[in-house]
């Protein structure tokens, strides 16, 4: 009888839950992309179902069919999920490796049943929340994202013309701007923006660099439009509420020299430093929660980044780049190739 290795085993069924957050999405599509070269994405209900509306649902969306219910083996969203994506666990048998992500700034409690709780594969959290009697806890420092080396240098390739007239003036700084954050909404004012754009302006002038620079859903026109004031090295601008075509952002993290991000998105910073890129971070305490702060502590502690500052120019430094997606997938095969075996 032939032993069944990590090797031998197909790739799993996966789904994840979808959300309207992009940096959220991405954590568990970077998730899925360990496990498997395919996903499937399912609408959640907005309020609970039982498991006949769940099910009935799940056949509207062609995720299942009639004639072969087929559960997936991984199914990877929200805490807030947790009493949806345990009603499919019930109906699969209890196959189905469900994985919950906490929200990385915002440690808030998990609305659900104690037994459903319990019944969470992993519960993916961090240091820097309140983890008490929180079962099947696995902690990570950073946010789960897409960035692997095979995906950056195709998306080089794939930008490689349009940022061409950037790249053969020499240096290219990648500069990614966000937005206002927040509950209780941090602003990233236009005066913030203004004061980013010129602290990056003199620098790119002094290392004689170009710029390209992707902005955020939650850029207000009024900071784009500060920044972009004080700029006058030549630069490429992205703006997911204007520029039509494909989003370049992966093209900018696997083609410029280094990056500049700003501290109000923990997935942008996350993302950059699993690049190897020399990151710089933006830092202005008016545009971070209280727990921004523990991350890009992290992140400089640990060399991955280093703070801007308008007097110093950009170095090139290294760093072993780290993405949490790829320890949550690992801990998932684990639990996959236990029940399999």
């Amino acid at each position: 009888m032939t032993a069944i290795t990590a090797e031998t085993l197909p790739p799993p069924l996966v789904w994840i839950t979808k959300t309207t957050r992009a940096g959220d999405t991405n954590a568990r599509i970077g998730i899925a992309e360990h496990l498997s070269d395919t996903w499937s994405e399912l609408e959640m209900p907005s309020e609970f179902c039982t498991p006949e509306q769940v099910k009935a649902r799940l056949l509207r969306a062609n995720l299942i069919r009639p004639d072969a219910l087929k559960w997936p083996d991984v199914l990877i969203g929200p805490c807030f999920h947790i009493p949806y994506m345990q009603v499919i666990k019930t109906l699969s048998g209890g196959k189905t490796v469900v994985v919950a992500l906490r929200p990385p700034v915002r440690g808030l409690q998990i609305k659900a049943q104690q037994t459903d709780i319990d019944n969470t594969d992993i519960i993916v959290s961090y240091p820097y929340h309140n983890n008490d009697n929180i079962p099947n806890l696995l902690l990570c420092e950073t946010v789960a994202n897409r960035i692997r080396d095979k995906q950056l240098r195709q998306a080089k390739s794939r930008w490689a013309k349009d940022f061409a007239p950037f790249i053969n003036k020499g240096t290219v700084i990648g500069l990614l701007m966000g937005g206002d954050v927040g509950d209780k909404r941090r602003i990233f004012s236009p005066a913030i923006a203004k004061n980013l754009g010129k602290t990056i302006n003199e620098i790119a002038t002094r290392m004689k660099s170009t710029l390209i620079i992707s902005v955020s859903a939650r850029t207000s026109q009024e900071s784009q439009d500060a920044l972009c004031s004080q700029i006058s090295v030549p630069y490429y601008l992205y703006d997911p509420k204007q520029t039509t075509g494909d989003n370049p952002y992966f093209g900018i993290l696997g083609s410029v020299d280094y990056l500049v991000v700003t501290a109000d998105s923990i997935s942008m910073c996350s993302e950059a430093a699993s690049s190897g890129k020399p990151v710089y971070i933006f830092h202005d305490p008016d545009i971070v929660e209280a727990t921004h702060n523990q991350v890009v502590s992290f992140l400089i502690k640990k060399g991955h980044a280093r703070l801007l500052n308008k007097t110093t120019d950009l170095e090139n430094f290294s760093y072993t780049p780290s993405n949490s997606a790829q320890i949550i997938a690992s801990n998932v095969q684990r639990i996959l190739n236990s029940r399999k075996n």
